[in-house]
């Protein structure tokens, strides 16, 4: 064979050394902003989620503790972990749906005027934070990003000083229908009973109260009413709530002054509500004053499982088996401007007042005491006041009603619903077991008293 006719050979390949690391060397950089882009963007969404967590904790608070700002913030606080306490703006406002009128200052230093029912309460938390990849594009395009910013708002009705009310809810259990061919069985129908469903009780026929005025302050007492828990006390002209009490009597439970007259009834109440009234009993104070009760009218337990029950005003039963109301000879004997009309009652009803929640009035730790040392001897007192749910106060009138020397005078707000004489004593006494009681008022609520003498605590030197 001619070698000449052979095919030419193949070259060797040449080295191409170096190219994977110059292609690693160039997408390396890409990959690592785009996993710490990744990082970056769920550090962010932690410190979202760690800002609205801390929004929706503090707005729970503040529904129900709206007077407490150091608690809503420290309660926002408390939800962060990785997010920088220092860096969240949190604005506390106060709104009546339509438009703000109330907002915290930082410090907490200012509180906001009384709350009422249908006002809300609105947190927003502000906060920024930098993404750690926009420094390193920025540090290497010489440009500058800003810090990006994170919000959260939420708003949430500020529950009621009396509480939520809801009434009792029942739901007819259904019928069982009996399978073909069995034999017909009674339906299982709950049939109401007089120990399931509770009843007011019936005052007896003698269901007298009387009052009298002593000094201005109005006593009542009444005859006991079986199946009561408790007694309530209503005004006939208002029908405002005076008092309430578990005993038949209640002493100094309305202050008249001088020279007025007023007109009360009681009714008896048990977990069936509250009873028929009793007689409406008209006293006056100071010119005039009355110490004998003055009933007006007395009240007939009305059935209430009548049909069509009406007012029969005759002074004797008629024949039909209406209920009928028959006015006592008593009652065209009150004084002219005396007596108050009593509420026509149609049927089965009868008068309801309107129920106004009581006032809690406490002495502050420590207080009242007194002071034992040098020529004449001093007491000083301390009375926090709240409204049933236990929220301070902070508008009451709060007087001294005992002792009699200092009877009028005046205690001043200090903070949060307690009130004083920022450390000024009331000198002159010269007992040491001073008696002493407390009175507070407020427009919307019933009164309260407290009472306590001033050596129940360990006496002191001087004023506090």
């Amino acid at each position: 064979m001619n070698p000449s006719s052979w095919p030419p050979a193949t070259p060797p390949p040449r080295a191409e050394r170096g190219q994977g690391l110059v292609e690693f060397a160039l997408i390396l950089p890409v990959m690592l902003v785009l996993f710490l882009g990744i990082v970056d963007f769920g550090r962010l969404f932690f410190i979202y989620s760690e800002v609205s967590s801390a929004v929706r904790e503090a707005i729970r608070y503040s529904a129900v503790n709206p007077y407490d700002c150091a608690g809503i913030r420290a309660r926002a606080r408390s939800t962060l972990s990785l997010t920088d306490v220092n860096t969240i703006d949190l604005t506390i406002s106060f709104d009546d749906g339509a438009q703000p009128y109330f907002t915290y200052d930082t410090g907490c230093a200012n509180q906001p005027p009384e709350l009422a029912t249908g006002d809300r309460v609105t947190i927003r938390a502000r906060a920024q934070t930098r993404l750690i990849t926009a420094q390193i594009i920025g540090s290497i395009v010489n440009q500058t990003f800003g810090a990006m910013p994170i919000e959260y708002l939420s708003s949430r009705t500020v529950v009621p000083a009396e509480g939520v009310e809801t009434g009792p809810t029942s739901t007819a259990r259904p019928t069982r229908t009996p399978p073909p061919g069995a034999s017909p069985t009674p339906t299982d129908t709950p049939t109401p009973t007089a120990t399931n469903t509770p009843t007011p009780p019936t005052p007896p026929d003698g269901f007298i109260a009387s009052v009298r005025c002593q000094n201005g302050q109005v006593d009542f007492a009444w005859n006991a009413v079986a199946g009561a828990s408790l007694y309530r006390i209503y005004r006939a002209d208002t029908g405002a709530l005076v008092s309430q009490t578990a005993s038949t009597t209640c002493n100094n439970c309305d202050d008249l002054g001088t020279s007025l007259s007023r007109s009360y009834y009681v009714v008896a109440v048990n977990a069936g509500g509250e009873s028929a009234p009793s007689n409406v009993s008209a006293v006056t104070c100071g010119s005039g004053a009355t110490d004998t009760p003055t009933p007006t009218a007395t009240f007939t337990p009305t059935p209430t499982n009548t049909p069509t029950p009406t007012q029969t005003l005759t002074p004797s039963p008629t024949s039909t088996p209406r209920p009928s109301r028959t006015p006592t000879p008593s009652a065209t004997a009150c004084p002219p401007g005396a007596c108050t009309p009593t509420p026509t009652v149609t049927g089965s009803e009868t008068p309801t007042p309107t129920s106004v929640p009581a006032l809690r009035i406490v002495f502050e730790p420590g207080y009242p005491s007194r002071k034992t040392t040098g020529p004449n001897k001093q007491f000083w007192v301390m009375v926090r006041v709240t409204n049933p749910v236990d929220y301070p106060v902070i508008d009451a009138t709060v007087t001294i009603v005992e002792p009699a020397s200092y009877a009028g005078a005046v205690l001043t707000h200090l903070s949060n619903g307690v009130y004083g004489l920022s450390g000024t004593c009331f000198s002159g006494s010269t007992n040491t077991n001073t008696f002493i009681r407390v009175r507070a008022e407020r427009f919307s609520y019933s009164p309260a008293e407290v009472a306590d003498w001033t050596d129940s605590n360990p006496p002191s030197s001087a004023c506090p």
